[in-house]
């Protein structure tokens, strides 16, 4: 800790896939990622998947935003966005070269804060295996489409909207 400077050197060299597993997601890092991703002189497009937790209580305590996901699904043309109940896992797949499992979600504190830890795993083998859960957990979750995930947005915006004034009155 901080692993964004590692994670922007992994994320430099992505040119096929990137797999994201986290349930908690903040609109600034997916952003940057996109961006990282899109920029002009790399002239990369590549597939992301994003597999999270969609919880009402995750998005009411402000540790998932649904902006992010809108972000993920309107900046990158081959995105996807699975939600997976339960899903408590940190991983990274960044294509075939290199995953890395550790506690820190797709947050500026994860990334530059908290005291997280991770593992680099380069062995094509072990990236491989660890690309195939991936993609089992992907399977087991739901497809979001853009359009549930604004209409999801909306709703989260109004009911967020709500609990604050539900604790400012208590």
């Amino acid at each position: 800790s901080p692993w964004r400077a590692q994670f922007q050197r992994a994320l430099d060299h992505v040119r096929n896939e990137l797999v994201i597993a986290t349930p908690f997601i903040k609109k600034s890092e997916a952003e940057y990622v996109c961006n990282q991703l899109l920029s002009v002189e790399s002239g990369r497009k590549p597939h992301v998947r994003v597999i999270t937790d969609l919880r009402a209580e995750s998005v009411l305590a402000g540790s998932l935003d649904m902006d992010a996901l809108k972000a993920f699904q309107k900046l990158v043309r081959d995105s996807e966005v699975i939600t997976l109940l339960y899903l408590d896992s940190q991983v990274y797949v960044f294509d075939t070269s290199l995953a890395v499992v550790g506690s820190a979600n797709l947050t500026s504190a994860g990334f530059d804060s908290n005291y997280e830890y991770g593992v680099g795993i380069r062995d094509p083998m072990l990236v491989k295996q660890i690309k195939a859960d991936m993609d089992a957990y992907a399977r087991v979750g739901n497809v979001l489409l853009q359009e549930q995930v604004d209409e999801l947005s909306q709703v989260a915006e109004e009911i967020s909207a709500e609990y604050r004034n539900v604790q400012r009155s208590a």
